[in-house]
């Protein structure tokens, strides 16, 4: 009876619109939802902010994407009353929903926070050095499966300078509504629309757009579509380009209005927000950025896939008591130089760019004027570089000089790993050279001072785990690095086997009749043997087993007993003065195998050193 009398009650709340975060007791509350591209900066400064405070915090943040979040801040299904105390994502409201709240009588400002961009990743294997460069217009049709292999005619033509790989494309999107599905599509949209004819949205359903044709591969949320790419060869997919390259993922070069040739990474991220006159920003705090734009800016240097992320978030938050001031105070320190610094704030952490400072101090005013409750009090900010004598110990003081001491410790460790990685974990190292440092960096870990407190022992134990954790990842990192180098025919100074080979001819700038990649140097093997230009006859193709399908009859003479020369998997020709000679398919391992040949144009050598 009274479960079920609470039941009702319960629903009485939420019928009526009523908050469900109204203080309760000591405990600030502060729960947001939205876009997973800022959640690890969020995460971050939730923490920083729990750590900071004397009276006791709850926070947290659900990464359910820009649309998700967008659909509980509306809370159309609880009496247009959000569901969570903020909403985030990086697309403005649609004009639709600005007005839909607008008429149930919300009022609610666009708090933009950072300047964020999105990135094409691929898996494609690719030469030291090389790069994947594609248009709009082919990633187009790339993304509605006009394009299915990555030797299709339009990628090799424009990427003449990369070996040809004859492999499928999987295709990579979201399958829940999200902002970067929203500006990967736009981007195509707007940039090749003729071509791009699937529709630009969010996605999420069978009734939004882009509508993916079949064959696509659908992953929820940022992480899965990373570790999709990951784990599937021959991939590509949109993410957060801070998320992406911070994985260490091939990023695909796009080219701007300006006819510029370039990845995120190499551009000026921020440079289409400091276009203000042009991207729609409204005049008014609480107006509509339904039409704000930042795709395809015509500026010099400028990334095309761009956008502000924002908080969106009530004007008056007099109904959530204490926490509605600790939404303002989330917000503040978004915008805090803390955070927006160029140089040292926490955005360049994850990949984002500031606010231009015309934005920033717009968008700071607009937080100010946000209502909080007439009992409620207001936090204030205490720098780690400056000391607020007594007015820093008020109750309501998020203190830069209160920290926790995993952050302090883990933040530490970060620093230590980041800075002696270079010199402590080098290419040279072997796996157990690398295996004794893990072993030796636990150590060091264990021998820390800890107190007879038992949440201390814990304490040390989870910055141990931290710590092999980290080390681990860097020897994966070194292991992946020696079999990357291993298996790259033609890479310079990565014969691990020390043989000596060299390569001559006499034939030159023979054609590449079947759509080659053009004219290259032909690698000896797959272990790395280096090959003296100017080679300039057929070649094979790094990491394929399907090569020389315009017919190239190549053979090859060693006088050495000790192995052979082998140029191709499929058709060269190499007749045998021994027992075998090479068939196609043959020679996995590109040993012991010996041939002699007498085709006049072409020759090989090969010597132990």
């Amino acid at each position: 009876m009274v479960a079920s009398r609470m039941a009702v009650a319960a629903v009485a709340v939420l019928a009526a619109g009523w908050s469900v975060f109204a203080d309760e007791g000591p405990v600030s509350q502060l729960h947001g939802s939205g876009t997973t591209n800022p959640s690890r900066l969020f995460w971050k400064v939730q923490d920083l902010l729990v750590n900071r405070a004397k009276m006791p915090l709850q926070m947290t943040y659900r990464a359910i994407g820009s649309g998700n979040g967008q659909t509980e801040f509306i809370g159309a299904t609880n009496n247009f009353q959000a569901l969570n105390m903020f909403g985030s994502g990086d697309i403005p409201m649609s004009t639709t929903s600005y007005t839909t709240l607008t008429n149930e009588g919300r009022s609610f400002i666009h708090v933009p926070i950072l300047v964020g961009a999105i990135s094409f990743f691929h898996s494609v294997p690719v030469s030291s050095g090389g790069q994947l460069a594609l248009s709009a217009c082919t990633l187009a049709k790339i993304f509605q499966r006009n394009i299915t292999m990555w030797d299709d005619a339009q990628i090799v033509a424009e990427n003449p300078s990369l070996p040809r790989v004859r492999e499928a494309i999987n295709v990579v999107v979201r399958a829940d509504g999200s902002s970067s599905t929203s500006l990967s599509s736009q981007y195509l949209n707007e940039a090749c629309p003729a071509t791009f004819v699937i529709g630009a949205g969010k996605g999420g359903s069978a009734t939004r757009a882009p509508f993916w044709p079949a064959g696509v591969t659908r992953a929820e949320g940022s992480g899965n579509v990373l570790s999709t790419l990951q784990n599937t060869p021959y991939s590509i997919g949109y993410l957060d380009s801070g998320h992406g390259q911070s994985a260490g993922m091939a990023e695909v070069a796009l080219i701007n209005l300006q006819g510029q040739t370039l990845v995120a990474s190499a551009a000026d991220i921020g440079a289409a927000a400091t276009d203000t006159a042009n991207v729609g920003i409204p005049t008014l705090p609480t107006g509509s950025w339904a039409n704000v734009n930042l795709v395809n800016a015509n500026v010099t240097n400028a990334w095309p896939v761009v956008t502000f992320s924002y908080l969106y978030i009530d004007t008056d938050l007099t109904s959530l008591g204490q926490s509605g001031a600790l939404v303002k105070a989330f917000a503040e320190y978004l915008l805090s130089d803390e955070v927006q610094s160029a140089t040292s704030g926490h955005l360049g952490d994850f990949g984002f760019f500031p606010l231009p400072a015309s934005l920033l101090t717009a968008t700071r005013q607009s937080v100010s004027n946000i209502v909080i409750a007439g009992d409620a009090t207001a936090y204030t900010f205490e720098t780690k570089g400056t000391t607020q004598v007594n007015v820093g110990a008020g109750m309501y003081m998020l203190s830069g000089k209160r920290e926790g001491w995993n952050s302090h410790v883990l933040e530490d460790f970060t620093e230590k790993i980041t800075s002696s990685a270079a010199t402590d974990l080098e290419h040279g190292d072997t796996i157990a050279d690398l295996l004794a440092k893990i072993v030796a960096l636990n150590a060091t870990v264990n021998a820390m001072p800890s107190t007879a407190d038992d949440d201390d022992d814990d304490n040390n134990n989870t910055v141990a785990v931290i710590a092999i954790i980290l080390a681990i990842i860097a020897l994966v990192c070194n292991i992946g690095t020696y079999f990357a180098l291993k298996g790259n025919a033609g890479v310079s100074n990565s014969n691990f086997n020390n043989p000596s080979y060299t390569v001559s001819s006499a034939k030159a700038n023979s054609a590449d009749d079947d759509g080659g990649f053009g004219s290259k140097t032909a690698p000896v093997d797959a272990e790395g043997y280096e090959v003296p230009a100017p080679l300039q006859a057929r070649s094979t193709r790094q990491g394929s087993r399907r090569q020389n399908e315009g017919g190239d009859v190549y053979s090859a003479v060693a006088p050495s007993n000790r192995r052979s020369i082998t140029l191709d998997r499929d058709d060269y020709v190499a007749p045998s003065v021994a027992e075998r000679s090479v068939q196609p398919g043959d020679n996995a391992d590109y040993d012991e195998y010996e041939a002699s040949a007498g085709f006049s144009g072409f020759s090989a050598s090969a010597g132990s050193s």
